[in-house]
């Protein structure tokens, strides 16, 4: 499966929200997912990122841990729920 089936797949099946940027406020419509596949093994990982100042979160082998991962915040709280 390609990075962009996973992202389709992922997309298509659930509602997906993103917060603002922790460290800019870059409103959500400017915050992005993307994703690479490691070079030995093959296998895909994504990790979210904001356009205005290059913020990311940290990478994971899923589409929804990667968008966890960058929605979660000091307080416990996700935009997800």
């Amino acid at each position: 499966m390609t990075i962009q089936q996973h992202l389709d797949d992922h997309f298509k099946n659930n509602e997906v929200k993103f917060n603002n940027c922790p460290f800019c406020d870059t409103d959500s419509e400017f915050i992005f997912i993307t994703g690479k596949t490691k070079t030995r093994s093959g296998d895909p990982f994504f990790f979210v990122k904001c356009e205005n100042c290059g913020a990311s979160a940290g990478s994971h082998n899923h589409v929804g841990g990667a968008i966890d991962n960058w929605n979660i915040r000091e307080s416990g709280e996700t935009a997800n729920g």
